[in-house]
């Protein structure tokens, strides 16, 4: 009999019994094809019977016919777009998996490395794409843009991994004389492999977002530089025809992570989930608060530090370059100081708002539908297709469509939000669920339990951990999300304020928006570790960081 970790619970038995109930006549593998169809049924429909959908969406069986005869057009292109991408995917997680066995060796240094981590994740590529563009030669920027995508959530993912190990195991060979050498190789890291294959699961689909983005900025080849062509000529099959082609792309990198986990891991290691109430111990008092603060206000101080190192480093003219002196100095006593401050706030909250309400929607969405993947594997197979592409579509190619069905107001703005911030919600919260202790699923299923209960009482607090992962990236995603939307269809916040100040050489404004930008996102994820340390010390004392 094969141990408890690897039979499947209870949960999942009853959906297979549900599914053989169809027989030999619906193979599982058909499940994967009954969402691509439906979705490309319903867009048929939907791309000749509306009489805007030429303009913004066409039809499947246009864009089919447009890439047939475009079809020259793909191999340079998509080889481009791969090889930026996969050099992007390969150096990204190297770098996010290094400093992941450093923090959990060394965790004095955790503070210090995830600050970087976290500025390097939250400047607005509105502000740092020209520069790169600028500072690297050839394809470089498009594959920094790619490595950039995945860094931070492999980052997490990885350490989420490391830091999944049962206190148990870590004691008892701490009691028989081993070191933290010994801990990393003989328990950390078997149990942060499938934490790990999740992480690469959704870096595989963003390292093809990123390196397309990448493109935008210009070059002679790739995915992204011919879908800008298209757009330029109004040329929408060609536009979807590319965009699929990406999504294609995204979904092969999304399948091997998949098809990885499958071949080599056999385990899934249960968080160290505690049912009962735990003392918050060093998790609260004015001690914490002044360390908190403190950590904040050392992190405003890594965010100017290497946005002076940067200019310094790279010889960047301080014509388009401003340092933090310029900056401030413009914005306290320079001619236009007042309106550009008011501006520069005005922006900030509205880009809040929007952040605010699109993060919100989207993790809300991605949980109740990671619970729903559980609980009926069924619909992970049919459905997951659709996610990978809402993931790897760029937005620009997706906003006129978006904004003509919902609006440029806070409706379109949430849902474009949404979107950026789903995906890696999903694949984190799916991965916590399925954490969840074998014994504790058998006993309750035992009893009688019904599998909402299942989910609730046990698989719900064994995914606090991966939930809080979660949120760590797409709260800081959701901001970068909004910024997107207010740049491609609102027309406000500091994403409008950051294009129209690069279009008009506003180069103070322009840098003052992206400090501006990337000092919120420190804060919020000091105030997202605030709110999560209580919570896991209450639910995973094991992954808990008083």
């Amino acid at each position: 009999m094969p141990p408890a970790a690897e039979r499947p619970d209870a949960a999942v038995r009853a959906a297979r019994r549900w599914g053989d109930r169809l027989g030999p006549v619906w193979p599982r593998w058909g499940d994967a094809i009954v969402g691509p169809v439906l979705l490309v049924a319903l867009w048929q429909i939907a791309g000749t019977v509306l009489p805007w959908a030429q303009y913004t969406l066409s039809s499947p069986w246009a864009i089919v016919a447009r890439a047939w005869h475009d079809l020259p057009l793909y191999p340079t292109n998509v080889a481009a777009t791969l090889g930026e991408a996969g050099r992007g995917f390969l150096w990204g997680n190297l770098v996010a998996i290094a400093l992941a066995l450093v923090i959990v060796q060394a965790p004095r240094v955790e503070a210090l490395v995830m600050q970087v981590a976290i500025v390097i994740y939250a400047t607005p590529l509105l502000a740092i794409a020209p520069i790169i563009a600028v500072v690297l030669p050839g394809d470089e920027p498009k594959v920094a843009l790619a490595a950039l995508a995945v860094f931070f959530p492999t980052l997490i993912a990885t350490l989420l991994g490391l830091r999944s190990a049962g206190s148990a195991p870590l004691e008892l060979l701490h009691t028989l004389g081993g070191g933290g050498r010994h801990a990393l190789v003989k328990i950390r890291l078997p149990a942060s492999v499938p934490w790990l294959l999740a992480g690469l699961r959704v870096a595989a689909p963003g390292a093809v977002l990123g390196a397309v983005l990448g493109e935008f900025l210009g070059g002679d080849r790739g995915l992204g530089i011919a879908m800008v062509n298209a757009m330029a000529t109004l040329d929408t099959p060609r536009v979807w025809g590319l965009a699929i082609a990406s999504s294609i792309l995204a979904g092969a990198g999304f399948a091997l992570a998949g098809a990885a986990a499958r071949l080599f891991v056999t385990w899934a290691p249960p968080l160290d989930v505690a049912p009962s109430i735990t003392r918050l111990t060093g998790a609260g008092g004015g001690v914490w608060l002044l360390r908190r603060a403190a950590l904040v206000a050392a992190s405003i101080g890594v965010i100017l530090a290497l946005w002076q190192g940067f200019i310094v480093m790279f010889h960047l003219s301080p014509f388009f370059a401003k340092d933090p002196a310029a900056v401030v100095r413009d914005l306290v006593s320079g001619p236009q100081a007042p309106e550009a401050r008011a501006l520069l706030v005005h922006g900030l909250g509205a880009t809040v708002a929007d952040a605010a309400t699109g993060f919100a929607a989207g993790t809300l969405v991605a949980t109740a539908v990671a619970v729903a993947f559980v609980m009926y594997p069924r619909l992970e197979r049919a459905l997951m297709p659709a996610a990978i592409a809402l993931r790897s579509v760029p937005v620009i190619a997706m906003t006129p469509l978006l904004v003509l069905l919902f609006g440029r107001g806070v409706l379109g703005t949430t849902v474009i939000t949404g979107i950026i911030t789903f995906f890696p919600t999903l694949v984190n919260v799916m991965q916590g669920l399925r954490s969840a202790s074998p014994q504790a699923v058998e006993l309750l299923a035992l009893y009688g339990a019904a599998p909402w209960m299942i989910v609730w009482k046990v698989r719900l607090p064994s995914a606090m951990p991966a939930l809080f992962a979660a949120v760590r990236i797409s709260a800081l995603g959701s901001i970068l999300g909004a910024i997107v939307a207010e740049w491609l269809a609102t027309g406000r916040g500091l994403g409008y304020v950051m294009i129209t100040a690069r279009a008009q050489f506003q180069f103070t404004i322009l840098w003052a928006a992206g400090m501006l930008v990337t000092t919120v996102s420190v804060v919020l994820y000091g105030l997202i570790s605030w709110v999560e340390t209580p919570v896991l010390l209450r639910y995973a004392p094991g992954q808990a960081r008083p």
